[in-house]
């Protein structure tokens, strides 16, 4: 006779969060924590200009937090909003930051938005808020963090 554990579906892959008990445990997680709520309210309600680095750090949790399997499917469309929220709160960042600079914090500043704008996309590509279908590949700076 089989356990109940020995009839469900094996996995296709070794990533955790595809296991069958998965998915109720992460539902449980983001219940219990409110972690969706806080999320928002880190894109709603900023206290001040969102730097890129306060942006880039968003975006790699909800990038980690949204794969399908994590995110309970039934708020998808607030990881989409989250994510479309996120990107306006990086453009307004970038135009409100136009103090006077050195030539090489400006230098700097044009490496990190570039960077901003590749993990954004990256990040809008895998929750479906964009279409674009040219090649896209992981973010350098999360190159070391996926692998």
């Amino acid at each position: 006779m089989s356990t109940p554990e020995e009839k469900q579906p094996k996995p296709k892959t070794l990533a955790p969060w595809v296991h069958p008990k998965a998915k109720n445990w992460f539902a449980d997680l983001f219940e219990q924590s409110g972690l969706v709520m806080q999320l928002q309210d880190a894109v709603d309600n900023p206290e001040q200009p969102v730097s890129p680095e306060e942006a880039r750090i968003l975006m790699m949790v909800i990038a980690t937090l949204g794969h399908d399997g994590i995110w309970p499917s039934e708020r998808r469309k607030d990881l989409q909003k989250l994510v479309m929220k996120l990107g306006r709160l990086v453009k307004q960042g970038v135009s409100e930051s136009q103090s006077a600079i050195s030539m090489g914090e400006h230098k700097r500043r044009q490496v990190v938005a570039e960077e901003v704008k590749r993990e954004l996309e990256f990040l809008r590509r895998m929750v479906g808020v964009s279409n674009r279908v040219s090649d896209l590949h992981l973010p350098k700076s999360w190159g070391q963090f996926w692998t």
